[in-house]
């Protein structure tokens, strides 16, 4: 914010290596002694954490105070990751130490854990100072990796961790998860946001709406393609799409709108595939204003078209937006300079920062970290299939697997020569998760990303506000999973109906999908989530805790021990536990 702090150099030199460098090792003289402080990574994560005034206001306080932990604790907010994180940047050991050790006091858990771990790695922290921290943040993620990734956030966070963290975490014996599937989704997102693709540019030009009331609020025209996106989808498109894969520009005056160019990756977007190029008109508040689905049947190498797309606001047409687009060959990176008296290029340094692009070997050894093998035929069937494997050369494997599949019922169910065990944690029966304690750790409310609604000419939604990613709904509650009957325009939400608990979809003016709780089912609440469902259908899939009344016997014979409540319980389609209760 460019505000002035006054400090005593020796206190802040005392607790923070950065200080110590800049105004002692690094200082000038008659230079004025003034630094200012390091500037964040350019990550929306870590600036979500990281209020950098309040926060150092706090490690102010840590060096006034001789180093004393004590002397925080009555001023700390909720906020001790985003301390722990300044406290990093600054290389403030002392104090990167307590604020961690206070977060092991409250209960460390595997989500704060996933954060910790990919702040400290985007802020580089290095040396005896941090490593102790991230190897109990890695060994309490890769324990409970299944809860982990159970957050679409967290799965993001870990899809974007340094190929070395990332890489321990899926070639490791012990990773909690449920089933090899989680490995296969996590394994081909970050494929998918980081492999090397076959790419095209594709440049937008002449672009016109006849809507000039919509363009008169315009700030930005936003190219973006979207992968995987379900038929029918409409909702939250941020799991879609990856910053490699978009473009933005200023909207222009009068009619017209700037030109764009992106690259696209051919093995998704086109005639023949499901990929989808999305535009948009945004106002200088982020506003979606107006949003058109381009024909991507159309898409092909060679002299420009003019072509026309129906434009849509507010889940309403608003008009048309006409446009030329041109196909090209995406440019070749820069040849490698090479070493002075030879003829070899030089060895690339190896990037191992956060979200990084990995190499082919990189690539090839998240691929293999994989158990095809233990996957399910239905999975094997699919990954055959999709684009993203193919490119990264899981055919093989994929055949490999299928192919062992006959032989092991040819030999009598033996395994197949070669291949890898199962990991022992996919081995376990599902257990229902612990209560949290009580003085588990509150984490902050992060706000969710920009959320933007897919226009209606992709599916139009009943209802609907373009811009605010919400879609107006009458019912209240926590969200479950989405519906799958209105494609996902509702979510799922418990609740009490003719003395009865029943799971019913939010649009129930116009959605009447709704899901019976067996009658023995005396209470239900919202417990955890899903790790299965959330990848499988790309959104957060919570998980129910419910209670059988006493007086159903013949519900209660067939729960284990004689226990009366079920925890961790989905019904968004991955077992029928449920079932077994009866009606």
């Amino acid at each position: 914010s460019g505000a002035e702090i006054k400090c005593h150099k020796l206190l802040l030199c005392s607790t923070s290596g950065f200080f110590f460098r800049r105004f002692i090792m690094e200082s000038v003289e008659g230079a004025m002694p003034e630094v200012d402080l390091p500037d964040l990574p350019d990550d929306e994560e870590l600036r979500r954490q990281v209020n950098v005034q309040p926060l150092f206001d706090l490690v102010r306080r840590y060096a006034y105070s001789g180093q004393s932990w004590e002397a925080l604790e009555e001023h700390l907010s909720e906020n001790v990751t985003g301390l722990y994180a300044l406290a990093v940047l600054l290389e403030a050991k002392s104090l990167a130490e307590a604020a961690f050790a206070h977060l092991e006091r409250l209960g460390l858990g595997p989500i704060i854990s996933t954060r910790l771990l990919y702040i400290a790695s985007l802020l580089q922290g290095s040396g005896e100072a941090f490593s102790s921290a991230r190897e109990r943040c890695q060994e309490v993620v890769r324990l409970g990796f299944g809860t982990a990734i159970a957050s679409p956030t967290e799965a993001e966070l870990i899809c974007k961790m340094p190929f070395d963290i990332l890489i321990s975490f899926l070639e490791a014996e012990d990773l909690e998860v449920p089933n090899e599937g989680v490995i296969l989704q996590i394994a081909r997102r970050v494929l998918w946001r980081r492999m090397s693709r076959k790419e095209q540019v594709l440049s937008i030009s002449g672009a016109r709406l006849d809507a000039p009331e919509l363009l008169s609020r315009a700030g930005t025209f936003e190219a973006t393609i979207l992968e995987d996106l379900p038929a029918d989808f409409c909702g939250d498109i941020s799991s879609f799409k990856v910053a490699k894969y978009a473009a933005a520009t200023a909207a222009g005056e009068g009619v017209d709108i700037q030109d764009v160019s992106m690259r696209y990756p051919v093995g998704s977007v086109g005639p023949g595939h499901s990929g989808v190029v999305l535009v948009q008109l945004k106002a200088a508040d982020g506003e979606v204003l107006v949003a058109s689905s381009l024909p991507v049947d159309q898409l092909q190498a060679g002299p420009e078209e003019v072509l026309e797309a129906e434009a849509y606001a507010q889940g309403q047409l608003a008009g048309k937006i006409s446009f030329r687009w041109q196909v090209s060959a995406a440019p070749e990176p820069p040849a490698e300079a090479a070493d002075e008296g030879t003829d070899e290029a030089a060895p690339k340094p190896r990037d191992s920062s956060a979200d990084s692009a990995l190499s082919e070997e990189e690539a090839n050894r998240i691929l293999c970290a994989v158990r095809f093998a233990h996957l399910e035929h239905k999975e094997l069937l699919e990954a055959v299939k999709d684009p993203v494997l193919l490119e990264a050369g899981a055919q093989q494997q994929v055949l490999t697997a299928l192919s062992s599949r006959l032989s092991q019922y040819e030999q009598a169910g033996e395994d197949a020569p070669g291949a890898q065990a199962p990991r022992p944690s996919t081995l376990r029966e599902p257990k229902a998760p612990p209560p949290p304690p009580s003085n588990q750790a509150v984490l902050p409310e992060v706000p969710a990303l920009e959320a933007t609604v897919v226009p209606a000419a992709i599916s139009p939604p009943e209802t609907g506000r373009v811009g605010s990613g919400m879609l107006s709904g009458a019912s209240t509650g926590t969200p479950l999973f989405p519906c799958g009957a209105c494609g996902g325009r509702g979510r799922m939400q418990l609740k009490q109906q003719e003395m009865r608990w029943c799971v019913r979809c939010s649009k129930h003016s116009s959605c009447q999908h709704m899901i019976w709780l067996p009658s023995c089912v005396m209470a239900a609440a919202v417990d955890g989530h899903c790790a299965a469902c959330a990848l499988r259908l790309g959104a957060e899939v919570r998980t129910l805790t419910i209670r059988v009344g006493r007086q159903h016997s013949v519900a209660l014979s067939k729960l284990p021990g004689g226990v009366d409540t079920l925890r961790g319980m989905c019904i968004a389609g991955c077992n029928d536990t449920l079932s077994l209760l009866g009606d």
